[in-house]
Parts: C-alpha cells; sequence; structure tokens
C-alpha cells in the first residue's frame, strides 16, 4: 500500500484517505495479533504505521487547528507507548545477533554467552493484555472517524507550505543540535524528525521531479542510519541493566560494549555526512518548491483531455 496522494486527487481528501488507510493498517495488525501470529512483525509494523499517522498529524497542523491535532496526536502517542517495551526487547534480541555474527571467535563466543543472560531479562518485555489492546483499537477507530469530520483552515498551497517548511525545519534544528551535541538523545531526535520528513516526502511521491525522489533516498537512506545507532544505543541500556549485568560474564559484557561503541561511532559518523546533504535547503524554498511543483500537476491534469 503506497501511502501518497495521487495526482487527481484532492489534497486534503487525499491525506484523509491516507491517514485512514494507516489506521487500517494498524487495526489490521492488531488483528493478527489477536490470533496468535508472531508478535515482532506486528509489534514493527504497528509502531511504522503509528509514526507515519503522527507526521502526517504534524503536517497538517496547521490547516486542522491545535484541538485536533492535540487530541489525535495524544491516542497514536499512547498507542505506540504500550508498544514500546516489546519493541525494544525484540530489537535487542535481533542486535545482540547481529553482533555475534562477525568479529573473532572469541568475541562471538562471548556475545552468545551475553545473548543467553539476557534472553530470560527480555522475554519479560511482552505486549499488554488482549483487554488493552481492544482498547488501543477502538480508539485509533474513533480517530479515523474523526478525521473524516475536519474542516480545513487554509488553502491547500498555503497547507503544504506551512506544514512542510515546519516538519523540514525541525528536522534540521534536529540535525544541527545532534552535530554539535551527539548525546543519545539528540540521536534519537534527529531520527524521528527526519522519519517524519521522510513520510511526507512519500506523501508527494506521486509528483513528478527528480529532486522529490533524490530527497526521498537520502532521507530514507539517513533514518535507517539512525535508526541502527538507536537499536544499538537501546541494546546499551538493557544490557548495563542491573537484573543483566549481575549475572553475564564480565568478559563477555566488556566485549558487546566495546562493540557497540565502534559500530555507533562509525554510523554517526555517517549520518552527518547525509545530514549535510539531506538538510542543506532552505524552509522556505523547500516548501515553495513541493507547494509549486504540486500546483503545476494539477493545473496540467485539468488541462488533460
Amino acid at each position: 500500500m503506497a501511502c501518497r496522494i495521487e495526482r487527481d486527487e484532492e489534497f486534503f481528501a487525499g491525506c484523509q484517505r491516507v491517514i485512514c488507510e494507516e489506521i487500517d493498517g494498524v487495526l489490521e495488525a492488531l488483528c493478527d495479533c489477536a490470533v496468535g501470529q508472531d508478535n515482532d512483525p506486528f509489534v514493527h509494523r504497528t509502531r511504522k504505521h503509528l509514526k507515519n499517522l503522527r507526521a502526517l498529524l504534524r503536517f497538517l497542523r496547521p490547516a486542522i487547528g491545535e484541538e485536533d491535532f492535540i487530541r489525535m496526536t495524544a491516542v497514536f502517542r499512547r498507542a505506540a507507548s504500550h508498544l514500546a517495551p516489546a519493541r525494544d526487547a525484540a530489537v535487542c534480541a535481533v542486535t545482540l545477533e547481529k553482533l555475534g555474527m562477525r568479529g573473532r571467535p572469541k568475541e562471538r563466543k562471548a556475545i552468545a554467552s551475553l545473548r543467553a543472560s539476557a534472553d530470560t531479562v527480555f522475554s519479560r518485555r511482552t505486549l499488554p493484555s488482549s483487554r488493552v489492546l481492544g482498547g488501543v483499537g477502538r480508539s485509533i477507530a474513533e480517530a479515523g472517524r474523526a478525521c473524516l469530520e475536519w474542516k480545513f483552515c487554509r488553502g491547500e498551497c498555503e497547507a503544504i507550505e506551512a506544514g512542510l517548511s515546519k516538519i523540514y525545519l525541525r528536522a534540521r534544528e534536529a540535525a544541527r543540535c545532534a552535530e554539535d551535541s551527539p548525546s543519545t538523545e539528540n540521536l534519537h531526535i534527529w531520527r524521528r524528525r527526519t522519519k517524519e520528513y521522510c513520510a511526507i516526502l512519500q506523501i508527494f511521491s506521486s509528483l513528478e521531479g527528480k529532486w522529490i525522489d533524490r530527497r526521498k533516498k537520502w532521507a530514507d537512506k539517513l533514518g535507517d542510519v539512525l535508526g541502527k545507532d538507536h537499536d544499538l544505543a537501546v541494546l546499551h541500556a538493557l544490557v548495563t541493566r542491573d537484573d543483566l549485568s549481575v549475572h553475564a560474564n564480565p568478559d563477555a559484557l566488556r566485549h558487546v560494549l566495546v562493540r557497540i561503541e565502534s559500530k555507533r561511532g562509525a554510523l554517526q559518523r555517517k549520518a552527518r555526512k547525509l545530514g549535510r546533504r539531506l538538510y542543506r535547503d532552505k524552509p522556505r524554498k523547500l516548501a515553495g518548491r513541493m507547494s509549486a511543483c504540486w500546483s503545476a500537476s494539477h493545473r496540467l491534469q485539468e488541462a488533460s483531455p
């Protein structure tokens, strides 16, 4: 399912359709979990839909107003928070496995030893109860119905320029902050802001223009690099917790922490290089160009027989 506005759609109607499709994706994933499907893909898929929904809401914020934005963002944020522990556990297990696939035999053996100690801790981080997930599904379905009642207070081009410039400016400032002070928190914020920007570029992917495709490709790649860094940061936090570190082999723990820091350093250097390329545009200029591209596309559509 391509979450984008088609060239023959009205802008706001297309945004509402995409939001409803994203919500359908969340509800479908909840159903998959209810019938006993593997939980890890369910959690990943659900959180991805929820991130896209929050990005779309922020993009449309100038057009829908503060009340609807705050109310619906709270719904999606609460839903994501219920899934965070299970997501972190799944990511840590996969990241540890990847770390153990490379390196010298002694390092691989040490990481395997730590994985054995970590399995018990990670297994406690499960999904919430069916009752909680059912409530999550109902609140999200209500949000989908509510979005169809929105009254937009701006025109299409004005909404595109206002929404995109703010999304892009937030991401650009997060990139600068993370480069100046590369703390785990600043890098995580940069990742979230980049994912938001990438989701909005996807919305316009039906429009012709190599400049859109290039920026979507750069944003995808940067988001992936920052995502890997964040997964390693989560793993670092979990393997140094008291309930794990006291049972882990000290040599195994030391090997893992050294590997984590080494890989994070390489990923952050790559992220800075990608970020300087992706965020070189001025916010107003970028947003104006997207608005003009949208207008030109619809003028051509209306002129065609």
